[in-house]
């Protein structure tokens, strides 16, 4: 019930007076009215859920190229990069985003639109991009925005995906 009311973190925040009646008290889930909430926001869930609404473990994140390459263009060196084609970079309030991850701009049913990736570190990039926390930066030696139903670099939003199931 704490998890599903958001309570469960170290300094909980009440959605509502419901929830700060139970912070107080644990004992108002025996109340009528408290049920009754609790009802109706595990009902909502479910249909939010027959619509398509799932639960994940996933945040959203700005498409980039690998921004390394890209100075190299403008330093007039070869570009090379330091992404590989299976690889990304996106780093995070919690930390960097390492191993593989299902890469999607929108949740499409076509297997040829999930793309799986894996999430890297090296020196470059620790060096020079690990503060761009909002990003989410792909190689540019895949066809991976392609594959993201014709994605590009001007702002296109995608979903970093965890979830084991989605990834099979």
């Amino acid at each position: 019930t704490y998890a599903l009311l958001g309570l469960t973190y170290p300094n909980p925040v009440p959605l509502n007076y419901f929830c700060k009646a139970i912070l107080k008290n644990p004992e108002m889930l025996k109340e009528y009215s408290v049920r009754e909430y609790l009802i109706s926001l595990i009902e909502k869930y479910k249909d939010d859920m027959k619509c398509g609404k799932l639960w994940l473990r996933f945040c959203f994140k700005l498409l980039s190229p690998d921004l390394i390459m890209l100075l190299e263009h403008i330093g007039g060196l070869k570009p090379v990069g330091c992404l590989e084609a299976d690889e990304f970079f996106s780093f995070n309030k919690d930390g960097l985003i390492l191993g593989e991850r299902l890469i999607e701009r929108n949740p499409h049913i076509c297997k040829s639109e999930h793309t799986i990736l894996k999430g890297t570190i090296n020196a470059q990039l620790d060096k020079y991009c690990r503060h761009l926390t909002n990003v989410c930066m792909i190689n540019c030696k895949s066809i991976t925005p392609q594959r993201l139903n014709g994605a590009d670099y001007d702002g296109d939003l995608i979903a970093l995906i965890d979830e084991p199931t989605m990834m099979k």
